[in-house]
């Protein structure tokens, strides 16, 4: 049984995430942890990849050639200036492309196309009443008091924080490095009245099912409290778009954009959690 959540706690999801693919307006559907599970996987050798063996099982580290090709040629044929590009979108729609394309720039030419979509995504951020936000950005690691279950996440529980985190860099630009945490420091209004509320991360995919979304119990409360995602193996480092989202029931509260790249190009939050470790 996992332990009770500390007096004030900052919840980190970690390990591998489930994700789903693109939404209704892309080239996939997202894809829950549960479908994902329902639906067939395909094997490390199926597609091509050389497989790690991990806490879940094969990891595939690259997909076939043939898939990547399918994949980029459906969302070329997705997204073109010429249709209308972003304009025709929804916001929930506009993010979530974003997420998806940020993924295939290295496989397609789409540079030019996947930088309006990330801008247009992060300009579009917002968080509506009665969820408040004092702050976000980037988490140095911390010690961790125990884990609660969380089956809509692909490592199956998210990690429990005590203290009071803040912000070690207020950057939306977040480096790939096993440790750095990212994301939010969130509360309810004080006598907002208790919901069913769900913490939605967007990423790009990874891990053996693709999975590109992932889910929790944010546990929120009128005291503040850091809701963030904690790199803890490389197959999570996933360069790209990520979003945070709160949801009640079908409406979205909030939206928090970042954008994940390569250590050498965000030295900055490296320096300060690690100690200039990469900057030698």
């Amino acid at each position: 049984m996992a332990p009770a959540p500390p007096s004030d706690p900052s919840f980190i999801k970690v390990l591998g995430k489930t994700s789903r693919h693109s939404g209704q307006n892309g080239p996939y559907p997202h894809v829950t942890v549960a479908q994902a599970l329902d639906a067939k996987v395909t094997t490390p050798h199926e597609m091509g990849g050389e497989s790690v063996m991990g806490h879940h099982g094969p990891r595939n580290r690259s997909c076939a050639p043939a898939e990547q090709g399918d994949r980029a040629g459906k969302a070329a044929a997705l997204w073109s200036p010429g249709r209308g590009g972003m304009k025709d979108m929804t916001p929930v729609a506009a993010a979530r492309l974003a997420v998806l394309l940020s993924t295939l720039a290295p496989t397609i030419a789409l540079s030019q196309g996947l930088a309006e979509v990330a801008s247009s995504a992060t300009s579009r951020d917002f968080i509506r009443a009665p969820l408040e936000m004092e702050e976000a950005g980037i988490y140095c690691p911390s010690a961790h008091v125990g884990t609660e279950p969380a089956p809509e996440t692909e490592s199956g529980y998210i990690l429990l924080m005590a203290g009071d985190q803040r912000v070690a860099l207020n950057s939306r630009t977040v480096p790939a490095h096993l440790g750095i945490s990212f994301g939010v420091r969130i509360r309810l209004a004080p006598g907002s009245e208790a919901s069913d509320y769900r913490m939605v991360v967007l990423h790009p995919p990874y891990g053996p099912m693709d999975i590109t979304q992932e889910s929790w119990d944010p546990n929120l409360r009128d005291d503040w409290g850091v809701r963030s995602f904690q790199f803890e193996y490389e197959r999570e480092m996933q360069p790209g778009l990520w979003a945070f989202e709160v949801h009640r029931g079908d409406e979205v509260l909030m939206r928090q954009s970042f954008t994940v790249v390569p250590m050498a190009d965000a030295p900055e939050a490296v320096d300060l959690c690690f100690g200039g470790t990469f900057l030698s």
